[in-house]
């Protein structure tokens, strides 16, 4: 039989999965862009899963929305290997700050709370969302005109989604995962 944390990290990489490729569906097309814009609610779980399960938890984030990409008609393999990185390092910053500063995934602590903001909400963001805005560039996908309002829409919803949702499951569920371990 699979240990509970196996089956919590399987658990992880379908939610992702599933998450991401059901949200892709609801998306805001933009006036300036020919394409569609996708704000996707599996972010919010990413960084949970991440200080839940640690580079498992990084990697359920790529693999999510690299397979997500592909169910949802991404052509281009190269793009979704590579776009897929923008999970991986929401994910991976705040996963290295939380373990360098031996900060506690609850939030309990004043410390942990910046940590939080810091890296998992502002420089996991403005990695990720760099990522996610430029990379389309060099593949043809948009122009570079169009990087700055898209980079600005996407740190945005990020910014709400995680700073609003993530610290609720982190403070309220950690101590589940904990007692599961």
């Amino acid at each position: 039989m699979f240990s509970i944390k196996l089956r919590c990290l399987i658990f992880c990489l379908i939610f992702i999965i599933f998450s991401s490729t059901c949200f892709a569906f609801f998306t805001i097309t933009l006036p300036f862009f020919d394409g569609k814009m996708i704000i996707c609610l599996a972010y919010i779980f990413i960084i949970p899963f991440a200080l839940w399960f640690g580079i498992a938890g990084c990697l359920s984030a790529y693999l999510g929305f690299f397979l997500g990409m592909l169910m949802v008609g991404v052509e281009d393999l190269m793009m979704s290997i590579l776009w897929s990185l923008h999970a991986f390092w929401l994910a991976s910053i705040p996963l290295l700050a939380f373990r360098y500063f031996k900060a506690d995934p609850e939030l309990t602590t004043k410390k942990a709370r910046i940590i939080f903001i810091v890296f998992g909400l502002f420089i996991g963001n403005l990695v990720c969302t760099a990522w996610g805005a430029i990379l389309p560039v060099f593949f043809g996908f948009w122009p570079w005109s169009i990087v700055p309002v898209t980079w600005a829409y996407w740190m945005t919803g990020n910014l709400i989604l995680i700073g609003v949702f993530t610290p609720i499951i982190l403070h309220y569920l950690t101590i589940y995962i904990r007692r599961s371990s």
